[in-house]
């Protein structure tokens, strides 16, 4: 511990006995929505999400009736159950939007009323492109989990989110009763009954959700689609796996009622019964999923999921030829097993990846799941059209399943605290227990230089007085929160260094060797330009960054300036337009339409304009500016 600086050693102390005991030391985590409201919306959210699959998955148990009434080929039988996807899939990113705007209570109603529609139409629908036509307006309600995941999300707390999304998804059982009953009620009373008692129920249920169900009362942050996009492999890993996982439980339930009629000649009604086992198993296994992420980890579950495929899809491809009723129900419940919990894991990853841009990236990540449902059974149906067996359709799903498994390898050797251990895991009363950095025991740390140390998940534990006084951030206000939300660290070219999927930490934790990097941070006086050197320890096996900063002075060369250049090159041509336009008073977003170029960049521009010009407001940019000569034509 320093040295007459007690305030350190308190902080300290708070923040750990306040993570042990369950009160939060990060103020936004202190008012969470009381338990009874949240299990409430949550059990309205799953009902409403399990009748909007069940609608989803109307065509596919009665897909092999419409090829015999047809005559269609497998690939047209085939791309007839699929086409529901696309819609469902594609609306996941608007229905995010309106979802961020309008509240969840309103767009779940909406959604669901709407579905009623072509809900009915489906009774009626006589010819093959009439059908199609139908179940792509039936797709609309698979655009559902958009508006679930943040109406879900908002009611939870960070450490429970993993567990509440699963249960959530256990509403894919939807289409498990779409399985068994539609065959049934076509067989019994026909396809117009089927649309009409669909409807009723529908219409029955908006009405119940826009009654009985809540917003939470934190409202979320605003979707940022183009800042996620260009988050690079961040998100197109967490897309690939949800590709896999949730597009293969998808593409199984709809292709199950047809292989089973194929291999084993089933009635309609019972091939949908021995389908709907398969969506249970993979539904039950959804909640245990993000369970285990929550406790163990996300990267661990997937390793183990991906594994799993990997077998029972090469078990498949083996006994496509020629199926047996046992091997084949074992693998395909194995399975399902396999695909639920690494849906579960998928999401876990979501807010930890992007835990400020949550709602899009998981409209991103979930539109991608949903396409994955839609290529695989046409791609099965012309394998079966051309070779007469499923085989190669099922090699397709091992060599992508292996792909996802050697990354998830991959990740699970690199990945720091938050990714590989999951957050703290919640006691029998719903608190949450932090990683044993010591049991509580405050860490002793002797620097007069600013110093502040993080845990496994990235949130500030120390905070010296030191770098309070670099930051202007007080001990009280940084203790608890994510290190990347107080320091803000970019750097010299205005892009962020500071996030969620830290490389620096990432490089630690993986045994490699890391260079103190220079950065500018956040202070209370504007950005300062420091360099940090970073220890990484362990206490009670558990891992700890301590972070020394040191401010770099007006003697050292500066790295976000150019040397030995006259002052009309500080800037580059692109930094002295934006420059001239914010001169004419006008905000980014018209700059960004003025340059044909995103808000963000223009942020970034203006930010390492105030950086070169070592201004700390873009007035005094724009005075400096003019003062150099660099816009305006004027010269000091």
């Amino acid at each position: 511990m320093i040295r007459g600086e007690p305030a350190l050693r308190v902080s300290f102390d708070r923040a750990m006995a306040g993570m042990v005991v369950g009160t939060s030391p990060h103020p936004a985590r202190a008012g969470a929505p009381a338990g009874s409201a949240a299990a409430r919306n949550l059990a309205l959210a799953t009902l409403a999400f399990a009748l909007c699959f069940s609608v989803w998955g109307l065509i596919a148990p009665l897909a092999k009736r419409f090829e015999e009434d047809l005559g269609l080929s497998s690939t047209e039988t085939l791309f007839l159950t699929a086409v529901p996807v696309v819609l469902g899939s594609l609306f996941r990113i608007p229905m995010g939007v309106l979802t961020d705007r309008h509240g969840g209570r309103r767009m779940f109603a909406a959604l669901l009323a709407f579905s009623a529609l072509p809900a009915v139409l489906f009774g009626y629908a006589q010819s093959y492109w009439a059908l199609v036509g139908v179940g792509f307006l039936l797709g609309i309600a698979g655009s559902s989990f958009a508006v679930g995941v943040p109406f879900v999300a908002g009611w939870y707390r960070e450490q429970r989110q993993g567990f509440a999304l699963g249960v959530f998804g256990m509403g894919n059982i939807g289409t498990a009763v779409a399985a068994f009953s539609a065959p049934a009620v076509v067989g019994e009373f026909g396809r117009p009954a089927l649309g009409w008692a669909t409807a009723i129920i529908l219409l029955s249920a908006a009405a119940g959700f826009g009654v009985l169900a809540r917003d939470a009362p934190r409202k979320a942050p605003p979707t940022r689609y183009r800042e996620v996009l260009r988050s690079g492999m961040r998100l197109w890993r967490l897309a690939f796996f949800y590709f896999v996982t949730f597009g293969g439980f998808v593409a199984m339930a709809l292709l199950l009622p047809k292989l089973l009629s194929d291999w084993f000649g089933y009635s309609l009604v019972d091939a949908g019964l021995r389908a709907a086992g398969f969506t249970i198993a993979a539904t039950l296994a959804r909640p245990v999923g993000g369970w285990l992420a929550d406790r163990y980890g996300a990267y661990p579950v997937l390793v183990l999921a991906f594994s799993g495929i990997t077998v029972d899809a090469a078990v498949l491809a083996t006994l496509a030829p020629d199926p047996r009723i046992v091997p084949i129900t074992i693998a395909c419940l194995s399975l399902a097993c396999f695909l639920g919990a690494g849906n579960g894991a998928v999401f876990k990853l979501v807010p930890a990846e992007f835990p400020h841009d949550a709602g899009a990236a998981g409209g991103l990540v979930g539109a991608a799941g949903g396409l994955g449902g839609f290529f695989p059974p046409i791609f099965m149906g012309i394998v079966k059209d051309a070779s007469g067996t499923y085989t190669l359709g099922f090699v397709g799903l091992l060599i992508a399943t292996a792909a996802c498994l050697v990354t998830a390898v991959w990740l699970l050797r690199t990945a720091p605290g938050p990714e590989l251990r999951g957050l703290p895991a919640a006691d029998a009363g719903g608190r949450s227990r932090a990683p044993s950095v010591g049991e509580g025991e405050p860490l002793h740390l002797d620097s007069g230089d600013p110093l502040f140390a993080v845990d496994g998940d990235l949130r500030i534990v120390t905070w010296n007085p030191a770098v309070e006084r670099l930051t202007g951030v007080p001990a009280g206000k940084a203790v608890g929160r994510h290190c990347w939300e107080v320091l803000e660290g970019i750097d010299a070219d205005g892009r962020s260094v500071c996030h969620a999927g830290c490389s620096h930490a990432r490089g630690l934790w993986a045994g490699q060797p890391v260079e103190s990097p220079e950065l500018l941070v956040t202070t209370t006086r504007g950005r300062r330009r420091v360099s940090l050197s970073t220890v990484g320890v362990r206490r009670a096996g558990q891992p700890v960054l301590v972070h020394t900063m040191r401010e770099l002075t007006v003697g050292r060369p500066d790295v976000t300036q150019p040397q030995a250049r006259g002052d009309e090159n500080v800037l580059s041509p692109r930094q002295r337009a934006v420059l001239e336009l914010l001169d004419e008073g006008l905000a980014a977003r018209d700059i960004a339409l003025r340059l044909g170029i995103s808000e963000t960049t223009v942020r970034n521009h203006v930010r390492a304009i105030l950086t070169r010009l070592d201004c700390h407001s873009q007035l005094g940019a724009v005075a400096e500016a003019r003062r150099r000569g660099i816009i305006g034509g004027e010269s000091s």
